[in-house]
């Protein structure tokens, strides 16, 4: 809309009118031209904008419609619209020339156009009629428009984004830009919160600058994408320390300042894609985009003498699967944290400076050294060497290096003495993909297969994504288990050991009344992990592809009472169990629209509720 002109599209054609909309004459979009074809709506990465802007100028008052659109081919990379004269009744175009198309990630293509009511502004593009064209990473105004629509178009903000030569202090992957209709401010969303530009509103034209800065207003802003949390505490009743890690915008913890002052601290990374620590140590809290790039940090206490915090390294060459054996609530907690890890040996690490491109096999303990394949390997004091490149592998051992065909993530249960491991392998059932699920105690001689994939149809862990899933190990005890499957939530039912023999054993039945409560009694799907967004009524930008959910995204045990258990999913919402009661809905209690739910803990004071895109909640009195 643009003073009494207003535009509307669908893919193929636009429609103004100047009357209210009470008539609208409709026009094809032309994509072909002499020379020049395009494509619409960026449909492989921006999943259909539909984007459209009109202005009238204000010295001939002639009209034009604007139109996003790709050339078809791209080389070299450019932006581009295609325009519309109303006077004249026919279509040219215009290649955007000052920053190419930056929609690899989710960065959206659009045109927008304003008039800014205030008196002060002069009646010219540049003034209070705004013309702007967003290529993705990169804000661009119309300086001029020229008599058959095309404009002189001039660069006004940039994302941070690599070798970008004039940064605008705004993250990357740009969703919108609004302009205060008094010429005051301008506002830019985009996948690291909402910026603004303080603008000089007693000039004669917007001032849109790319050498200025813009400020964040994320502070309060409770639309992080959270893919996990973490709740730590030595005592039943004690304060909790818990932290999250969330997509673009970094890992946060609470830190409590003298017992009774509760603060938000950011911890550091840009993407946070693990969350991990045990729940009977409040001293650490460990996030990472990946096991390359992660913080170990301290919670409100100082870490003990000999604990190393800070940015670290991991490993290299992992699948991802990483944790601390928990801490049962009878044992006391190893105070460097109890490591376990599945990777492939030999053991690597880069020399300083870190490189991926640099990686060395001296010097590493002799069986991670001289070993091959993939394995279980254990740090029982991991703070004291957390960084795989520092400590060259000091404090590492194998635990186990004789692990089926397939090995994609694991779980641990028990405590420390003897924890018993679960490992998911992917395997197949018939032509499909299924996960295959083992167990073993270190004192074990093999490995005992649990599932058979032609009744449990475990969905496959997905290699090179970080996933949460699809088995949820009780940490607190092992003959409890949840499987996300192709045709339900499966939960394990534990048999004791017959006369004669040593152990009892662990078999797999649907769990009905939790399948119904995470499909939402089916209508929603149960065979195959969600990422958040389909690409056609949920934008790219709001998708989690590194992060995608199973179906029951997350299921957490209270470490105090092991028998209370709490699910959720990415579709309904979160729901309670106590023991052999029956489980209960608790996801009325959730902000309306409802929002994917990451990932739920709970402990004595309540259950925590992470979500992608509407922050973390306690439910309490439940």
């Amino acid at each position: 809309m643009f003073k009494d002109w207003i535009v509307a599209r669908t893919k193929t054609s636009i429609f103004i009118s100047n009357n209210d909309g009470n008539t609208w004459n409709d026009y094809p979009i032309q994509l072909d031209f002499p020379n020049q074809s395009f494509t619409q709506d960026y449909s492989g990465d921006t999943a259909g904008n539909y984007s459209v802007a009109i202005i009238q100028l204000p010295d001939t008052g002639n009209v034009f419609v604007y139109v996003p659109v790709t050339r078809s081919p791209n080389d070299p990379n450019q932006g581009s619209c295609v325009i519309f004269n109303n006077q004249g009744q026919y279509w040219t175009f215009q290649s955007i020339t000052e920053r190419g198309l930056g929609v690899g990630l989710g960065g959206s293509v659009f045109v927008k156009s304003f008039f800014c009511n205030s008196s002060k502004l002069k009646s010219i593009v540049g003034g209070n009629t705004n013309l702007i064209y967003c290529a993705g990473q990169n804000l661009c105004r119309a300086k001029s428009i020229n008599a058959d629509g095309t404009a002189e178009w001039e660069n006004i903000a940039n994302g941070n984004i690599k070798d970008e030569p004039k940064p605008s202090d705004l993250h990357s992957d740009f969703w919108d830009f609004a302009i205060d209709p008094l010429g005051w401010y301008a506002w830019v969303s985009c996948d690291g919160g909402v910026y603004y530009y303080a603008m000089d509103h007693e000039q004669s034209t917007v001032d849109l600058n790319s050498d200025e800065k813009y400020l964040n207003l994320n502070s309060g802003l409770h639309t992080q994408h959270i893919h996990q949390s973490f709740v730590a505490g030595f005592s039943s009743s004690g304060q909790v320390h818990y932290g999250y890690g969330s997509q673009d915008n970094g890992g946060w913890q609470n830190a409590v300042l003298f017992g009774d002052d509760t603060r938000w601290k950011q911890i550091g990374l840009g993407d946070v894609n693990i969350v991990e620590g045990d729940q009977g140590n409040s001293q650490f809290i460990l996030i990472g985009t990946n096991l390359k790039t992660a913080v170990m940090a301290g919670l409100d206490l100082l870490p003990p003498f000999g604990a190393k915090v800070g940015p670290i390294a991991i490993n290299y060459g992992s699948s991802g699967s990483f944790q601390f054996i928990q801490t049962l609530a009878s044992e006391s907690p190893s105070p460097f944290l109890d490591a376990v890890m599945l990777t492939t040996l030999p053991l690597q690490y880069a020399k300083a400076p870190a490189s991926e491109t640099d990686i060395l096999l001296t010097n590493v303990p002799t069986d991670l050294g001289s070993k091959n394949g993939t394995a279980i390997i254990r740090n029982p004091a991991f703070a004291a060497n957390p960084d795989i490149n520092a400590s060259m592998g000091v404090g590492w051992s194998i635990e186990f290096d004789n692990l089926p065909a397939g090995a994609m993530a694991f779980w641990t249960s028990g405590g420390h003495v003897d924890p018993t491991y679960y490992l998911l392998c992917n395997g197949l059932s018939g032509s499909l993909a299924t996960g295959i699920l083992y167990k073993r105690t270190k004192s074990d001689s093999s490995w005992r297969q649990l599932t058979d994939p032609g009744n449990v149809a475990i969905i496959p862990y997905a290699a090179g994504q970080v996933q949460h899933g699809p088995v949820f190990v009780n940490p607190y005890d092992p003959t409890v288990i949840y499987v996300s499957c192709r045709d339900g939530i499966y939960s394990s039912v534990y048999t004791t050991a017959a006369r004669g023999k040593t152990k009892g054993g662990l078999t797999f039945t649907k769990d009905v009344e939790l399948t119904n409560l995470v499909s939402g009694s089916g209508k929603y799907p149960i065979d195959n992990t969600f990422p958040g967004g389909n690409g056609v009524y949920v934008r790219h930008s709001n998708q989690s592809n590194l992060n995608a959910m199973y179906p029951v995204s997350w299921v957490a045990f209270n470490r105090f009472k092991p028998e209370q258990i709490v699910a959720s999913s990415p579709f309904t919402g979160v729901f309670f169990k106590d023991g052999t009661k029956k489980w209960r809905d608790l996801s009325d209690v959730l902000p309306k629209p409802f929002t994917p739910v990451s990932s739920v803990n709970i402990n004595n004071q309540g259950i925590y509720v992470t979500t992608e895109g509407r922050g973390i909640f306690l439910i309490t009195n439940y």
